[in-house]
């Protein structure tokens, strides 16, 4: 039977990357309905109605709708209060999803709501929801893949039979990347696109680790003690797993995404062959969290619990679009923000929802609007009027 994909966000890279993937082969998976969520690549869009022909689609505005009906005689869904018929419509088995941003919680739990698996291409709606999706998917019975090294290296390991109960430490690596010495400045608006400036202020604010590690802790319930970390020679091994026995355990995933996509969506009924007497040079030292600021930090809000872990993603992205944006020249504003937050007991909750995890998002907005970028802006007057 030919499996049908919704994806979301399909204007992203790592959503085209996995259109592709499917598109190649054809006879087990069809990508049914597409999800465009920024209305500045409506030519793109339509270039991808054009190619895969879905049965349904959705684009964020009325005008860019009409064109797609009138242009492609494809139905088309441009509300979001209308997004749970678009589901419905799309009849999918499968949602691939490169959402980002607070607004993807709702999105996600509405097709958890229609009982959807989902392939989550980035880490975000569970970063900005804590618990709420994992739970939620659970008690529905849907299946949550991440496509991640990270996490198909934890995932491979409890498919060998293995129970997490056998690991000691959970050792996520550091290493130095080609992103290390670019120039911020060179990706700001309106040089780069936003997608491509966070992509190089993760590199280099290390966030694979902070961020695998938030999303470890809420999808295995692990504690901070079951981790360490390490600078790594290479990126091709991101986890290490250590074992009771003292082994230790390590999965090449060579920079491979297909790899991880052929591991959760076989295109055979057996798994591809792969190259066993390959092998890499790998060195290893051990650091401490408070080596790379953001992991410190990271550690701080999940050791401290509540709402601080959510946090930390919401004032990551309000910072680095502030960046982005010209409208501050500090690159370090999220860790004075949030060094910040971590003393502020106001924004502290130990009982999380959906209302509070967004009434703490407008709060946050006001507070680095107020008490960082518009006082930064009249710094920069008085300077300018004295000179």
């Amino acid at each position: 039977m030919i499996k049908r994909i919704l994806v979301l966000a399909s204007q992203r890279i790592k959503s085209q990357e996995a259109i592709a993937f499917f598109s190649k082969y054809p006879s087990k998976y069809k990508i049914s309905a597409l999800m465009c969520t920024d209305e500045k690549q409506l030519e793109l869009f339509k270039k991808q109605i054009k190619e895969i022909k879905p049965d349904v689609v959705f684009f964020p505005s009325k005008e860019g709708t009409d064109q797609i009906i009138e242009e492609l005689n494809t139905r088309c869904f441009y509300d979001y209060t209308q997004y749970a018929q678009f589901l419905k419509a799309s009849n999918c088995d499968l949602v691939v999803s490169d959402l980002t941003g607070i607004d993807s919680i709702k999105l996600i739990l509405a097709t958890v709501g229609e009982y959807k698996d989902i392939c989550f291409l980035n880490l975000e709606p569970i970063l900005y929801s804590g618990k709420i999706i994992i739970n939620e998917a659970r008690n529905k019975g849907i299946t949550l893949n991440f496509i991640t090294h990270q996490f198909y290296s934890i995932d491979l390991f409890q498919k060998q039979k293995n129970n997490l109960d056998n690991i000691n430490k959970i050792i996520l690596t550091s290493f130095d990347n080609e992103y290390d010495k670019e120039e911020l400045i060179n990706y700001t608006h309106p040089s780069k696109p936003l997608s491509e400036f966070k992509k190089i202020l993760y590199y280099k604010n290390k966030m694979w680790l902070p961020r695998h590690l938030m999303a470890f802790s809420n999808f295995y319930d692990l504690d901070l003690d079951k981790f360490e970390y390490y600078k790594s020679n290479t990126s091709q091994v991101s986890v290490i797993l250590q074992l009771n026995n003292g082994s230790n355990c390590m999965i090449n995933t060579e920079n491979n995404k297909e790899l991880i996509f052929e591991y959760y969506y076989p295109r055979n009924t057996k798994n591809s062959n792969r190259d066993i007497e390959k092998t890499i040079e790998i060195k290893l030292q051990k650091i401490k969290s408070t080596d790379i600021q953001s992991l410190d930090l990271a550690t701080q809000a999940m050791a401290k619990g509540g709402t601080y872990p959510i946090l930390y993603q919401m004032v990551y992205d309000l910072c680095a679009e502030a960046i982005y944006n010209n409208r501050t020249k500090d690159k370090n504003l999220f860790f004075k923000v949030f060094q910040e937050i971590l003393k502020d007991k106001t924004f502290y909750s130990k009982n999380i929802n959906i209302q509070t995890i967004f009434a703490l998002y407008e709060k946050l907005k006001i507070k680095i609007e107020t008490e960082y970028l518009k006082k930064e802006k009249k710094s920069n007057n008085k300077t300018k009027s004295k000179k």
